[in-house]
């Protein structure tokens, strides 16, 4: 499938979710056929851009995204324990054949929504570094604490809290995060050390600077998440971080000139 393709199953997906998102959902009937009605549009829209000749390819990927997107709702909304492959399939505005056409188990669909869960989070980091203009280096460190608040605030980071915690009793689901969390951990520090080279002249420094932006702002997510945290008090501390990796940067630039 071409590249643009595939963009434009992202992008229908993701609006196709926001629409289904917003409407609400009670189980009724008219909400199940309210969310094949969106699909339908939406499915029509991405055919119109897409290439006829990869049109069923594209389809198909587009249907997964939105049952991976229908996952990451269906976890924020009614947690882990309650999660039906059956909700998901009214999500997604799929019947439950269709959905279980692409994931067979409800272990096949969370090991599949923790990738996609992980994946948002490398391009939106990939996404940090790109304006109108050259960033400067604190500029840079600002937008990749920006994208990891955003990341951490989303429905996609309590689905994945939501299956952290249930991993802590299950042997086999706690394997799964574990993987899947430090393979996308390497690939963050990986992209950042492409993008702020020369942070890898002091490469402790580098991996402690990484750790502390997550520590703190996976703290202050699961805080919110509970209620437990006030929105002045978040700002002033994200505020706070950005200056301590700054002085961390420049302070390593200082030990090379000398």
């Amino acid at each position: 499938m071409a590249m643009g393709d595939l963009a434009n199953v992202r992008q229908h997906g993701a609006t196709f979710a926001r629409r289904d998102r917003d409407s609400g959902s009670d189980g009724s009937r008219t909400t199940e056929l309210d969310s094949r009605q969106r699909r339908k549009l939406a499915l029509q829209q991405a055919k119109e851009n897409s290439d006829p000749e990869h049109w069923q390819t594209t389809k198909s990927e587009f249907t997964r995204d939105s049952i991976l997107r229908a996952i990451v709702e269906c976890l924020a909304e009614y947690g882990y324990s309650n999660l039906t492959l059956g909700q998901v399939a009214r999500k997604a505005g799929l019947s439950k054949g269709a959905m279980q056409h692409h994931f067979e188990s409800k272990s096949a669909a969370i090991e599949a929504a923790l990738q996609f869960i992980f994946q948002q989070q490398i391009e939106l980091q990939q996404s940090y570094a790109r304006g109108p203009s050259e960033p400067s280096d604190d500029q840079l460190h600002g937008r990749r604490i920006d994208a990891l608040w955003g990341f951490v605030q989303d429905s996609s980071y309590v689905a994945f809290l939501e299956i952290a915690m249930a991993a802590r009793t299950d042997p086999h689901l706690g394997d799964l995060v574990n993987s899947q969390y430090w393979q996308f951990r390497q690939k963050s520090r990986q992209l950042t050390a492409v993008i702020m080279p020369e942070w890898q002249h002091d490469k402790e420094k580098f991996r402690l600077g990484g750790t502390l932006v997550n520590y703190v702002l996976e703290g202050m997510a699961f805080r919110q998440t509970l209620g437990l945290s006030d929105e002045e008090t978040d700002t002033a501390l994200r505020e706070h971080l950005k200056k301590m990796v700054a002085a961390l940067f420049e302070e390593t630039q200082t030990g090379e000139s000398e």
